[in-house]
């Protein structure tokens, strides 16, 4: 880890690299030597505190194969690749607004304040509305049907009459 001081505010550098997870092959044609052809770091916000600024530099590795030119890329499953936070701000942020009720404008003064970290309110609202479309299909698919019970009344040509069945029938 790589610490830098910031206006009373430490910054705090934690490494990942794709070079840990070498591909053993080319994903088109199976050719096993593959050269590293360029790299990009990216920076994801972690939650510090309010002295520390915590940031995770991942290294993106493109790889090139040898025999094809196919280049690509291999996803981390350890870092998210669909945005610029960790795990661990994205569930805090998921728990206060969801489970603990707190309003997105308080988790956003909050992570600023107390974990030095800045997020938008869109970004936020983007990730409660994926998390409640994921529930809702999950709802669906395990066949928790929604039941619709008929209220008895019938509509014909915009009046309402009760349908009831006779005693005599």
């Amino acid at each position: 880890m790589k610490q830098v001081q910031d206006h009373d505010v430490e910054i705090e550098y934690k490494f990942v690299s794709d070079m840990e997870i070498r591909p053993g092959a080319c994903i088109d044609c199976m050719f096993t030597v593959l050269i590293r052809r360029s790299y990009k770091f990216i920076d994801l916000q972690d939650l510090g505190s309010p002295s520390i600024k915590r940031i995770l530099r991942h290294e993106v590795v493109l790889w090139e194969c040898k025999n094809c030119g196919r280049q690509f890329t291999i996803k981390n499953q350890k870092l998210p690749l669909d945005t610029n936070y960790t795990k661990d701000v994205k569930n805090y942020v998921l728990k206060r607004v969801l489970e603990m009720g707190d309003s997105m404008k308080r988790v956003v003064s909050d992570l600023a304040t107390l974990h030095n970290v800045t997020i938008d309110v869109s970004t936020i609202h983007k990730w409660v509305n994926i998390k409640a479309a994921r529930e809702a299909e999950a709802e669906y698919i395990a066949g928790d049907q929604l039941i619709i019970e008929h209220s008895g009344a019938l509509s014909l040509d915009a009046t309402f009459k009760v349908v009831r069945r006779k005693k005599s029938e």
